[in-house]
This record gives structure tokens, C-alpha cells and sequence, in this order.
């Protein structure tokens, strides 16, 4: 009779202590990337750069199918965004400044053409701002980002479809910058 009591009073405790562990998470899930008006043969690769981080993540090669102007990627990443980590610090430090780009997730798209020389070609770039997900309340889930060519700046050269789960973690990076800059700007 003892142990259903305590596992019903240890149930609680675990699902708190799971979600206080996704809350210092932030994921990053990549599915699709599909060209604009072209067809293409080779693959291409993701470049994940997040704020803050000295080495970008990259998706494995995706072969385009076979229409061409499709790649179906698998790359899904958590990262550390908890008190005290890389992350999360360059975060706190760009929801106090007046550059919401400070806070932008870039994903830069390489193609790698099928079996010929050269290597990768660096196709454009999507941004995603995390400050923006906090600013609208929510996560991004299988979101159509446009990739601009000329590193971002240039004609729409694709979509890539990504989900961002990083609400949570946002909200408690929020938190602490805030309460920071309150504790200084209180002494």
C-alpha cells in the first residue's frame, strides 16, 4: 500500500524536473528545403548558426529528389540555453539591446553539385529571430522561411521548412536578463 502513495507523490516531482529541463532547451528541427522556379541535381547542405555559438551545426547532405527542386532533410538539434550557458547569455544580452538581429538563428543553404568538382556552393540564407517567437507568444512549427541569396540579402532563392522550439527557454532567458538589468540599474 506504501509504494503507490509514494510513487503518485514522485510522479509530480519528475514531470516538473523534465520540464524545467526542456525549458533550459532550445530545438532546432530542419525538414525541407525546395527551390524557387529551378530544378537542381546534387544535394544540398544545412548550416544551423546559432547566437552566440563559435562552430555552426551542420544537416547532412540531402540529395535533391527526383522533380529536382526538393530536398527532404533530417537534422534536428537541442540546444543548451539554461542559466550560465553560451546561449543563453548571448540571448540575455540581445533582448536588452535595440538589435533584434542579435537574437536571429541563420540557416545557410549549400548545394553540392552530384559528382562534380568545386564542393559546396553557398545557395543563400534564412533567418529566424528568436526574440520574434517570444515577441508572438509562441514556437515555430513547420515554418516556411524564404532563403535570399547573396548571403540574405538577395532574390528569394527557396524556402526551407523549419520547426524552433525555443518559447519556453526564451521566457526564462527573459526573465533573467530583465531581472539583471533591473539589479543593476537599481544600485
Amino acid at each position: 500500500r506504501g509504494l503507490p502513495a509514494m510513487a503518485s507523490l514522485l510522479r509530480p516531482k519528475a514531470a516538473a524536473a523534465k520540464r524545467a529541463f526542456a525549458q533550459s532547451k532550445i530545438k532546432v528541427k530542419l525538414s525541407s528545403f525546395t527551390l524557387a522556379g529551378e530544378t537542381r541535381t546534387g544535394s544540398v547542405i544545412v548550416e544551423v548558426d546559432m547566437p552566440g555559438e563559435d562552430e555552426p551545426m551542420r544537416a547532412k547532405p540531402a540529395p535533391f529528389k527526383t522533380s529536382g527542386s526538393k530536398a527532404i532533410l533530417i537534422f534536428e538539434q537541442l540546444y543548451e540555453a539554461g542559466a550560465g550557458s553560451v546561449l543563453a547569455q548571448a540571448l540575455g544580452d540581445a533582448l536588452v539591446t535595440s538589435q533584434s538581429t542579435d537574437s536571429e538563428i541563420l540557416f545557410v543553404v549549400f548545394h553540392v553539385e552530384k559528382d562534380g568538382p568545386g564542393g559546396e556552393a553557398e545557395l543563400g540564407m534564412a533567418k529566424l529571430s528568436l526574440e520574434g517567437l517570444l515577441e508572438a507568444g509562441k514556437d515555430a512549427s513547420n515554418v516556411a522561411l524564404p532563403v535570399l541569396g547573396d548571403s540574405g540579402n538577395g532574390a528569394k532563392v527557396g524556402e526551407l521548412v523549419v520547426t524552433v522550439t525555443a518559447l519556453q527557454a526564451m521566457r526564462e532567458i527573459y526573465k533573467a536578463a530583465m531581472g539583471e538589468e533591473d539589479d543593476a540599474t537599481s544600485r
